[in-house]
């Protein structure tokens, strides 16, 4: 079954001219450009709601071995490969010479103290995030 109009019935409404449709487009326009109080709110509950899907869009981020960290330039592999670096040198300084052991303890006291920094540094911009 074909889809019929109903009859047009010219006399009821007026068909606009083309500077009259150009008028109230424009006008529509402006109105869909200026905002109210209404649009804030909306706009504050998108940006919450924005905000919330990406902190856990980045908490399901799987982490391969030669990605970089979050927030950092060192990779899972990389990491590793310091922690093992450290752990030979801890090694070395409990069972090494008298030379040795200094430079080992020392090597390790700077790992540590680089290490504390790194995550006081961490901490204070995640606060002032």
């Amino acid at each position: 079954m074909r889809y019929q109009s109903s009859p047009c019935d010219s006399s009821e409404q007026r068909q606009e001219t083309t500077r009259e449709r150009a008028e109230r487009q424009r006008l529509e326009r402006k109105a869909e450009l200026t905002y109210n109080t209404g649009d804030e709110k909306r706009w504050a509950q998108n940006r919450e709601r924005v905000l919330h899907e990406s902190r856990v869009s980045e908490a399901h981020k799987v982490i391969t071995p030669n990605q970089p960290l979050t927030d950092s330039s060192v990779s899972l592999k990389a990491l590793w490969g310091m922690i093992e670096e450290t752990n030979k040198q801890v090694a070395n300084a409990i069972s090494g010479t008298s030379k040795e052991n200094h430079d080992a303890k020392k090597a390790l006291i700077d790992a540590q103290r680089d290490s504390q920094i790194n995550r006081l540094k961490e901490r204070e911009s995640q606060i002032t995030k």
